[in-house]
C-alpha cells in the first residue's frame, strides 16, 4: 500500500507461468491485490532469452539503479545470471523492462518513473512563474 502510493503507481505487474499452474497463482493473486490495478504478464521463453533486451539496455548504459541495500545482492546475482543459485531479481528486473519496453509512447509517463518503476531524479532546477 505504501509503496503503491509513494511510487504512484498505476499498474501492478505479475508474471503468469504457462499452463493452468500459472493461470491458477496469477489469478489468485489478482484477487489478493482487488484493490490495485493488476495486470498478469503472459510470459514465455525461457529466463535467458526474457533477459536478453535488459543486458543490452544495460550495455548501453541505458539503466540506472538507485543507490539502497539491496544493490550488492542484485549485482552479485546479474554478474552470476544465468549460472548462479539465484536468478529471481534478474527474472523481476528483466520482466519490468519487457513490459515497460512494450508500452505504446502514449501510456509511458518518463517524467515521473524509470524502468525499475522508481521516481526519476528532477534535475535540480525549479520552474518558476513569470512575475508580471
Amino acid at each position: 500500500d505504501e509503496d503503491y502510493e509513494r511510487w504512484h503507481c498505476r499498474n501492478i505487474v505479475i508474471e503468469q507461468e504457462p499452463g493452468s499452474g500459472g493461470k491458477d497463482s496469477a489469478l489468485l493473486t489478482m484477487i489478493n491485490l482487488s484493490r490495485y490495478v493488476v495486470e498478469a504478464d503472459k510470459v514465455t521463453g525461457s529466463k535467458e532469452t526474457r533477459a536478453e533486451p535488459l543486458e543490452a539496455a544495460v550495455s548501453n548504459g541505458l539503466v540506472y539503479l538507485v543507490r539502497a541495500g539491496w544493490n550488492r545482492d542484485l549485482l552479485y546475482e546479474a554478474a552470476e545470471f544465468p549460472n548462479g543459485a539465484f536468478s529471481d531479481q534478474v527474472d523481476a528486473m528483466s520482466g519490468a523492462y519487457n513490459w515497460l519496453a512494450a508500452l505504446p509512447i502514449a501510456r509511458r509517463s518518463p517524467t515521473r518513473t524509470s524502468v525499475l518503476g522508481l521516481p526519476r531524479r528532477s534535475s535540480g532546477r525549479v520552474k518558476r512563474k513569470a512575475r508580471r
